[in-house]
């Protein structure tokens, strides 16, 4: 494990908001209720490791020769790994070889390569972290791009091969939306169309949280998470909805899964992620069972760390320790009904 950069599991308290329009419970309460609430929860999230101590490159280290990584850390990095970022057995980060101690066109006081070959004797490469190009078994170059920013070539693969690669970064790194492994991630997967002719299919995925819901083996094919954001302006919870997609080869797209049995059948647990992203999810995927299932077995303690503060410093505290025999019914009723506000509609209705 000392050769390589994972990305981890840690617990962190953060201050989130949740708004909920027309949610309906038919088991907790009768009729449609609008909240509003506050919680401070303790939440599990995959960490970015951001370059440093024994892991960065030390400049006087880079020669030619040297094997360079990004570790997805900014789309600008100015340091630079020894170890590659690796998700499981699913994504892998190619080396940026040095091939001269001469200046890149990017301004870069050294030149680097990185090579990967795919499924049909495909080879990719990305040169000095931003031209990407893609050849055939022939070696015919049928794709090219610029990548607008610094990154390194992540491959996606299954147990046996690899099946397309990625270019992107986590802009935020290390500071913000650290249970996220890319903001953005470019995924570009090579096939042969109808004619015989290589070419690709490419998605820009957003939000990238697969490590997070512990997605780190792609031998089913390709699953990615996205994380969505929920409201809008001042109000929003940025990267707190998650959106499970799965890529089918016959028809070159994601499909989205919206549902628990669509989840597990492709061998994802959404317990994994943290309570909001869960809550969020059921919400929007009208999940109604295991909506009622987490509010029944979670809303104790979300409850006992609610704590609401708005604009106008309108602030309270509810803890339900203060009378632990009340029901579920009563600690809504005393905890949640009284600071109800009229937040814009960004849910669907539930339980009908």
């Amino acid at each position: 494990m000392s050769n390589v950069i994972y990305r981890m599991i840690k617990p962190m308290t953060a201050f989130v908001s949740i708004s909920l329009q027309n949610l309906r419970s038919h088991v907790l309460l009768k009729g449609l209720f609008l909240c509003s609430i506050f919680i401070t929860v303790t939440v599990s999230y995959a960490g970015t490791l951001k370059p440093s101590g024994d892991n960065l490159f030390l400049d006087k280290q880079i020669m030619v020769g040297a094997s360079l990584y990004l570790n997805a850390c900014t789309g600008n990095p100015s340091v630079y790994a020894n170890q590659p970022l690796i998700i499981g057995s699913a994504v892998v980060e190619i080396p940026n070889h040095v091939k001269e101690m001469k200046p890149s066109k990017y301004g870069r006081p050294f030149k680097v390569a990185a090579t990967t070959s795919m499924n049909g004797d495909v080879d990719a490469t990305l040169s000095n972290f931003r031209d990407l190009t893609i050849l055939d078994d022939r070696g015919i170059n049928f794709y090219s791009r610029r990548v607008t920013g610094a990154s390194s070539l992540y491959q996606l693969k299954d147990s046996e091969a690899t099946l397309g690669v990625g270019v992107g970064w986590h802009n935020k790194c290390p500071d913000f939306f650290t249970w996220l492994d890319f903001t953005v991630l470019r995924i570009v997967i090579p096939y042969r169309n109808a004619q015989g002719e290589m070419t690709t299919f490419q998605y820009i995925a957003q939000g990238l949280a697969n490590s997070h819901f512990d997605i780190a083996d792609f031998s089913n094919g390709i699953v990615i998470v996205e994380m969505e954001s929920v409201g809008v302006g001042a109000s929003a919870y940025y990267y707190h909805l998650p959106s499970f997609k799965a890529y089918n080869a016959d028809t070159q797209k994601f499909t989205e899964l919206n549902s628990i049995r669509k989840l597990k059948e492709h061998g994802i647990d959404l317990k994994r992620g943290n309570l909001l992203f869960q809550f969020f999810w059921l919400a929007r995927n009208h999940q109604t069972l295991a909506f009622r299932e987490l509010l029944e077995s979670s809303l104790s303690d979300v409850v006992n760390s609610l704590q609401g503060e708005n604009e106008r410093s309108n602030t309270y505290m509810c803890d339900h320790k203060d009378n632990p025999s009340e029901s579920t019914e009563q600690l809504i009723e005393r905890c949640i009904l009284p600071h109800l506000d009229q937040p814009q509609r960004f849910l669907s209705d539930l339980y009908y």
